[in-house]
């Protein structure tokens, strides 16, 4: 029933995709961190992060917001749950069964359960 249920958003996101794979690096890694962390949060906090990690954030949010990946309404930074969801399949890709080797870690339990394994290593 799971993969049933998720099939048709698959084929959203393989759609939602092309748009992703036609940014540059650096507005990648941009359109990432936000489907990641920075959803809701006030744009000229996230561009001094962003900025700090020298992704040129204000052109790079220019970009995703003329390709309507993001908007920004009120000094905030939103995007469509389903670019989200996207965002959140791009990173689990990177490593599909070891979060700790993604590029990014979002969810607690992901979070947790690489702590764990790290703390058993140890």
């Amino acid at each position: 029933m799971d993969r049933l249920k998720n099939t048709p958003h698959r084929r959203i996101i393989e759609v939602l995709r092309i748009s992703f794979d036609g940014l540059e690096e650096k507005d990648r890694e941009i359109f990432l961190h936000i489907a990641c962390f920075y959803k809701g949060k006030d744009k000229d906090r996230v561009t001094q992060i962003l900025d700090y990690c020298q992704l040129n954030p204000v052109i790079g949010l220019s970009v995703l917001a003329d390709r309507s990946l993001i908007t920004i309404s009120n000094n905030e930074l939103s995007m469509h749950d389903l670019l989200q969801e996207m965002g959140w399949e791009i990173v689990r890709e990177q490593s599909p069964t070891y979060p700790g080797k993604r590029s990014r870690l979002w969810s607690h339990e992901d979070i947790n359960n690489v702590l764990e394994s790290d703390k058993v290593r140890v």
